[in-house]
């Protein structure tokens, strides 16, 4: 798992490989918050997602970087289209 604090983020590759999954049938909605767990059996389980009022300032100031690092140019450039 990820390290964050003390705690392991446990089946992160599941994780990711779920909510990429997910977004890819709601591409229309540009930029989502997925909120998942994990059940007693590993499985990922959807809690929400949120469509609207996502912020990026808390990422940026975590991190220290913009919000896309790399791949900051990739998103302009879809931002424009």
């Amino acid at each position: 798992g990820v390290q964050t604090c003390a705690l392991p983020i446990w089946n992160l590759t599941r994780i990711k490989e779920t909510v990429l999954k997910m977004h890819a049938n709601l591409p229309y909605l540009g930029i989502l918050s997925w909120d998942l767990s994990l059940d007693t059996e590993g499985a990922v389980v959807l809690i929400e997602v949120n469509t609207t009022g996502q912020s990026a300032w808390f990422c940026q100031m975590v991190n220290g970087e913009s919000l896309f690092g790399e791949n900051t140019g990739k998103m302009l450039q879809l931002i424009r289209k």
